[in-house]
């Protein structure tokens, strides 16, 4: 598989839990306790596409997944190629990470607006945040596999982290208006 994107890789990690349809995977990342990866259908369908070419992922039958709600639907299962190729890259060294984050970039560029601008953006990202926050702690874990415990954990930490960046924010927009 290619370094160019992880995609396919994030995509692989998933199917290795379960059996999944596109738009379930779709829905998976964009849960709150998925806020460290997200996956546009863009990149979903042609991962999907290009992991059943390499024979990493096959297209299974409705009646072949064990919970198939819509029959038309087309479930992917990741396959013993795809569980060594998966092992294989889980084990390689972790490269660089970079974030690529809108709203910080807008602030750092603040200076060119009406500071109740940034206000607005900020005041809107930290009310996502705390709905998301509610989100992940409604959700249920127990039962849930240490990994995805882990991860959960991840998830609180970063939202609120957030959500004290953002407080911090507009506590100094206060001081600049």
């Amino acid at each position: 598989m290619g370094k160019r994107s992880r995609s396919p890789l994030a995509v692989l990690g998933l199917l290795g839990k379960t059996k999944l349809t596109g738009y379930a995977i779709k829905t998976w990342f964009s849960k709150p306790g998925s806020v460290y990866w997200n996956e546009s259908y863009g990149q979903i369908y042609p991962a999907l596409k290009s992991l059943v070419d390499l024979g990493l992922v096959e297209q299974i039958t409705p009646e072949d997944a064990s919970d198939a709600p819509r029959p038309t639907a087309k479930y992917y299962a990741i396959t013993d190629a795809g569980q060594a190729e998966l092992a294989k890259w889980l084990r390689k060294p972790i490269g660089t990470t970079s974030t690529r984050d809108e709203i910080a970039l807008r602030v750092s560029f603040g200076e060119h607006v009406n500071p109740e601008i940034i206000r607005g953006l900020l005041e809107s990202e930290r009310d996502r945040v705390i709905k998301a926050l509610e989100e992940l702690q409604s959700e249920n874990l127990d039962g849930s596999d240490a990994f995805r415990q882990m991860s959960s954990s991840w998830c609180s930490r970063y939202l609120d982290a957030r959500l004290e960046w953002c407080d911090d924010c507009l506590t100094r927009l206060d001081e600049l208006i």
